[in-house]
């Protein structure tokens, strides 16, 4: 994965979120990919998931991300928690 294109992506995921009428889908369906994908067996049988986001992942709404036809959100109940990294904040 090219971590500029990932950026990219993020960035056009969470913009096309915040602004009304903006892409969004095709950002979203190539996130999915990218981090739905590889763990399509977990997602699937599990209920529920919790994202401990790294870095620019921090912004990326994986809620959002496609999943069986809907948002994860509407197939999963989506948890955050902050990493290790951020606790001295």
């Amino acid at each position: 994965v090219d971590p500029g294109a990932l950026a990219r992506e993020m960035r056009a995921l969470r913009d096309g979120c915040l602004h009304p009428g903006a892409a969004w889908e095709a950002p979203a369906a190539a996130l999915a990919r990218v981090f739905l994908d590889p763990l399509a067996g977990a997602v699937a049988d599990n209920e529920r998931m919790i994202v401990v986001p790294y870095g620019a992942a921090h912004e990326l709404p994986f809620h959002v991300l496609p999943w069986a036809g809907v948002p994860l959100g509407a197939a999963r109940t989506v948890s955050y928690l902050p990493s290790a990294s951020a606790l001295p904040y």
